[in-house]
Parts: structure tokens; sequence; C-alpha cells
């Protein structure tokens, strides 16, 4: 992982004396606004890294530039935009 998270779950860890459970905050809403900030940056670090997961895994399925998936792999197209969605939401509370 990046630093930005490493960093992000210190600081939560220091603030609350527990270590960062993601199924805690499925939303910015289940937040409390003093952990806002911190949480949205580990979020978004997540699926960051997430997406470039999925397009490691795509590159093999390259062919002259356009990536052509096979059935059983179509789901990582979802996959890619679920992470997006996911740091759309949690890049506008930063």
């Amino acid at each position: 992982m990046n630093s930005i998270y490493l960093e992000a779950l210190e600081e939560y860890e220091q603030l609350t004396g527990t270590p960062y459970r993601d199924e805690y905050y499925p939303t910015p809403a289940s937040v409390p606004s003093e952990l806002l900030k911190i949480v949205s940056k580990v979020k978004v670090s997540q699926a960051s890294k997430e997406q470039i997961d999925l397009i490691y895994q795509t590159q093999q399925y390259n062919q002259g530039g356009i990536v052509v998936l096979p059935d059983d792999k179509k789901h990582l197209v979802d996959d890619f935009d679920a992470c997006k969605k996911r740091m759309e939401l949690w890049n506008a509370t930063l």
C-alpha cells in the first residue's frame, strides 16, 4: 500500500486507540466527523489500489491498445467502475 494509506491507518489508530476496520464505515454518513478525513483517505487509497490491481489483471487481454476481455473476465469492468464510484464518493468528503 502507499504511504498515504499507511499514514491514515496510523493516525486513525492514534486517535481511536483501535485498529482500523473497514466494515465500520460503509458510507461517509457513518463516520464520526472527527474521523471523516482520515477514513476518507483510507477508502480512497484502497479503491485506488484495487483499480491498479484490476488494470494489471486486464493487461494480458490488451490487443493493440484495446482491452478485449473474455466473458468470464467481464466482471472486471464492473469492479473497476465500482472502485471509481467509491473514490468519487469518498473524495467528495476530502
